[in-house]
Formats: C-alpha cells, structure tokens, sequence
C-alpha cells in the first residue's frame, strides 16, 4: 500500500493535466474550430503543436513521473 502512495505522489499532476488540455485542444482546434473559421483553427493548432513539443521534451527527461517504475525510461 506504501508503494500505491508513493508514485502516485510522484506524478506531477499539473503536467498531467497540462497533457489532457493539450489533446483536448488538438481536439477542438481540429474538429471544431475549421467549422467556426479556419484561420482560428490554424493558430490554434500552431499554439498546440508547441505545447505538445515542449509536454513531448518533459517526457523525454522524465517527467510527469518522477519514479523509474512509472517513466520507464531509465
């Protein structure tokens, strides 16, 4: 049971979240926003595709999971 506690401290729930309003936005801004005006959709997906770069490079160095068990990358 100490162990359940201890990584699920060990997530970093911003960027978790930050990672669900991510895709929720590539959601929107491909589904929706073309329907509303186009130019819209493009900035938006612009603004997108950089959030999901820089989510992609907190990945890369072991975030949102600060234990080995949960990143698996190490």
């Amino acid at each position: 049971m100490r162990d359940q506690r201890a990584v699920v401290k060990a997530i970093e729930w911003p960027t978790v979240f930050l990672w669900l309003v991510c895709w929720g936005l590539w959601l929107i801004g491909v589904f929706v926003l073309p329907m509303v005006w186009m130019l819209l959709a493009g900035v938006v997906l612009t603004l997108v595709m950089v959030l999901q770069s820089s989510l992609s490079h907190e990945a890369l160095h072991r975030h949102p999971f600060a234990s080995r068990q949960c990143s698996k990358l190490r």
